[in-house]
């Protein structure tokens, strides 16, 4: 996948130094870096979906490490997005060292150094209706497919988006998506809470895991594509719910996001 970006306008091999233009706190987790290329010089147009890697020397440690962040915004002439889950637990020095430090000592200004974009987990380019289904921080590379839609004019087809995080205080990105929604008649929304107040329930602020009974009038469509992103045991039940109720393997497209993947 890398060899194949030599022949690509604006792609590099290796690293490549980029400035941290805006450092913008998404939610009380999740905080988003924008970041431009210090020769600028210009930008690929990614493929919404796909990753950069970033290579960062943690001095306490006296080492490099890499690793792999979507790039959450639309393809675009300017910049890329990241927005990164500060991840929280007993063994921080394993799973959160990288998430710890770009979000206690990196800032506007900064340089970092980038990967081209790749990956294949990208958006299909049919007429299909589109079901985005996330967990948490994995709704990242699907709100590029997402913004994607969004530079358009007028949605031609159906868009579903259904997201699922612990409570509103995580929810990164609730007011671009809403914004989105508002601007286009054929994009739905539906948001799963594991904890919600009476004052936010409605018919699209919903209880508990993603359940799509809890969904009005849902019905699984066979000519829809699935998009889905979050941890393995999030992917493992959506994909399993989706084949039982006999949606195509080749219109499910996914993901897997955290650091087990690593």
């Amino acid at each position: 996948m890398y060899e194949s970006k030599k022949e690509e306008a604006g792609n590099w091999l290796g690293w490549r130094t980029f400035i941290v233009k805006s450092k913008v706190e998404e939610s009380a987790e999740i905080t988003s870096f924008y970041l431009k290329p210090k020769d600028g010089k210009a930008l690929p147009k990614h493929l919404a979906g796909q990753y950069l890697s970033i290579k960062i020397f943690l001095p306490e440690m006296n080492l490099e490490q890499i690793r792999q962040y979507s790039i959450s915004c639309a393809p675009n002439d300017e910049y890329f997005r990241i927005s990164v889950k500060r991840e929280k637990g007993t063994n921080i020095a394993v799973n959160g060292m990288i998430s710890n430090y770009l979000h206690d000592y990196i800032f506007e200004g900064d340089e970092l150094e980038l990967s081209a974009p790749t990956g294949n987990f990208v958006l299909q380019e049919t007429k299909n209706k589109k079901i985005f289904i996330s967990g948490g921080i994995g709704q990242t590379p699907l709100l590029s497919m997402l913004e994607t839609f969004d530079l358009n004019e007028k949605v031609q087809h159906d868009v579903v988006w259904i997201h699922a995080c612990r409570n509103k205080e995580v929810h990164a990105f609730a007011d671009k998506i809403k914004l989105i929604q508002n601007n286009h008649p054929n994009v739905s929304k539906y948001q799963f809470y594991d904890y919600i107040e009476e004052s936010i329930a409605d018919s699209s602020v919903l209880k508990g895991h993603i359940d799509f009974k809890k969904i009005e009038d849902w019905k699984f469509d066979k000519d829809s594509e699935y998009y889905v992103c979050g941890p393995r045991p999030f992917i493992k039940k959506m994909i399993e719910e989706l084949e039982i109720n006999q949606v195509n393997k080749e219109q499910i497209f996914f993901e897997e996001f955290g650091p087990k993947s690593l």
